[in-house]
């Protein structure tokens, strides 16, 4: 596995400038591992322990995202999971 420390460092200092700072709407979908395989389009929200995630889940999520505005102005973790996606973000 490749060392991603400086993309993890970085991405922390940019997501906390962007909460803290910019003023701007914002939604950061955190994803675990990313796998090649199906979409179920259905994952889990803030889960104890990170896990992985299918790419195509990923995707829908953040497109999702866009439309739902209980995303607005949050920060969440995915995972695979048992919700249906447009579901799941209703409840951020």
């Amino acid at each position: 596995m490749r060392d991603i420390t400086d993309y993890n460092i970085a991405r922390y200092f940019a997501d906390k400038w962007l909460v803290d700072e910019s003023g701007l709407d914002y939604t950061l979908v955190q994803a675990g591992i990313l796998t090649e395989e199906p979409g179920t389009g259905k994952i889990e929200l803030n889960p104890a322990q990170s896990d992985s995630n299918a790419i195509p889940d990923v995707a829908h999520t953040i497109v999702a995202a866009l439309a739902e505005p209980a995303t607005v102005k949050k920060v969440f973790i995915i995972k695979n999971g048992s919700t249906p996606i447009e579901e799941a973000l209703k409840t951020c």
